[in-house]
C-alpha cells in the first residue's frame, strides 16, 4: 500500500513537533494504518479512485491527517514541549477524526463520495 489520502509532507505540517526519530517510512506506515481505519469505517476502498482535485474527497484527507497526527504524537509523547497544548491538540484531532469517521460511515456520504469518483 502507498499513502494516498494524505502525504508525509502534509502530516508533518499538521503535527509540527515531529520527533527526529520518526522517519518518513514510519509516517507512511501510520498514514496507511489511518487509511485502513477510514476504509473500514466506510466499508469501501477509495484508494484507487482518490484524487486531491476532487473536493468531495477532501474529507478523507482531513480524517487521515487527524488520525495520523494522533499516531505521530503517540510515537513519542515525551517529545512534546508543552503538555497542555499537546493535550488540547490531541483532543481536537480525536474529536475531528471521530466525527469524520462517523460521517463517512453514513451510506449517503459513501454514495456522494462514490459519485465523485
Amino acid at each position: 500500500m502507498v499513502a494516498t489520502y494524505c502525504t508525509v509532507a502534509q502530516a508533518k505540517l499538521w503535527f509540527e513537533l515531529v520527533d527526529a526519530n520518526l522517519t518518513d517510512p514510519a509516517i507512511t506506515d501510520m498514514i496507511e494504518a489511518s487509511e485502513g481505519t477510514i476504509n473500514a469505517a466506510m466499508k469501501v476502498d477509495f484508494i484507487s479512485t482518490f484524487s486531491t482535485s476532487k473536493a468531495a474527497h477532501q474529507i478523507l484527507t482531513d480524517i487521515c491527517l487527524n488520525l495520523t497526527a494522533l499516531k505521530m504524537m503517540a510515537f513519542n509523547p515525551e517529545g512534546v514541549k508543552n503538555v497542555g497544548v499537546a493535550s488540547f491538540q490531541a483532543a481536537i484531532w480525536f474529536q475531528l477524526a471521530s466525527d469524520g469517521l462517523q460521517t463517512i460511515s453514513d451510506d449517503r456520504v459513501i454514495k456522494y463520495l462514490t459519485d465523485a469518483s
